[in-house]
């Protein structure tokens, strides 16, 4: 015979994380790997990632704040650096980097190389040899 349900989740109301956790000795929510092999017979394996994932969170928020949030974008002058590109086709790419690097005060080479990459293909200009020109 089935047995009745004993309670109904409401799925419209957030689960509150802090409620799951049990002991200290349990590694609910604290090593949760995708391919260990506890983790995969465990039955709340897609819950436990949820849990760790937001714990990590707070260390991606420090990570953020270390990289990201001093670098502004606004204070360097794309539209300057276009109109010197069309003005002097063949401006050197690594001079035009430096310049958006330190302005816009990014402590990371790869950002700044993806953003610069992105001004280049929205703003039509090619990179031939180091050097920069509009088309």
């Amino acid at each position: 015979m089935k047995s009745k349900k004993t309670n109904t989740v409401d799925t419209a109301k957030p689960v509150d994380i802090s409620t799951l956790t049990t002991s200290d000795d349990d590694c609910f929510g604290k090593e949760w790997e995708s391919t260990h092999k506890t983790c995969k017979m465990c039955s709340m394996y897609d819950l436990c990632m949820v849990v760790t994932k937001s714990d990590n969170f707070v260390r991606s928020k420090q990570i953020r704040k270390s990289y990201f949030d001093g670098v502004d974008w606004e204070l360097v002058p794309w539209d300057v650096l276009k109109r010197d590109i069309a003005a002097n086709p063949g401006q050197n790419y690594e001079e035009v980097f430096e310049v958006v690097h330190t302005l816009s005060k990014s402590l990371d080479r790869k950002t700044t190389t993806m953003k610069v990459k992105s001004w280049l293909i929205k703003n039509a200009i090619k990179l031939e040899n180091k050097c920069l020109y509009l088309s």
